[in-house]
């Protein structure tokens, strides 16, 4: 699979997520081919590919006010512009003025937690 498939289909799990009800994100996560080139996972390659298809940081967003999950990380959008950090705290905070920045790094830290859950 292309390092291009796997990054869409990355950035793609909220949307995919809801169609296929009863598949997991961990599911889906294995699915795009990431745990066999998880070298595509980085802010560079998703960056390019959120900007095309904006609509996506509000799914992530959605995907992370959606969480029920604890050790999580969160992403949204405020009057300082887009946050993510983690509950509970580890001190890692960060506030961001471009969206498909933060939504990359959101993607990144979910993803890396999910696939400690994949099936080896």
């Amino acid at each position: 699979m292309s390092g291009e498939s796997v990054v869409e289909r990355l950035c793609s799990i909220p949307v995919d997520f809801h169609k296929q009800q009863n598949v997991s994100a961990v599911r889906l996560m294995e699915r795009s081919g990431y745990l066999e080139t998880p070298e595509v996972l980085t802010v560079e390659n998703l960056k390019p590919y959120l900007a095309r298809h904006r609509d996506l940081i509000d799914r992530w967003i959605q995907w992370s006010e959606d969480q029920r999950s604890h050790p999580a990380w969160v992403f949204g959008r405020g009057q300082a512009g887009y946050f993510l950090y983690c509950i509970p705290a580890n001190g890692e905070d960060y506030v961001f003025d471009d969206g498909c920045q933060a939504c990359a790094e959101f993607i990144i830290r979910v993803v890396r937690q999910w696939a400690q859950f994949a099936k080896p």
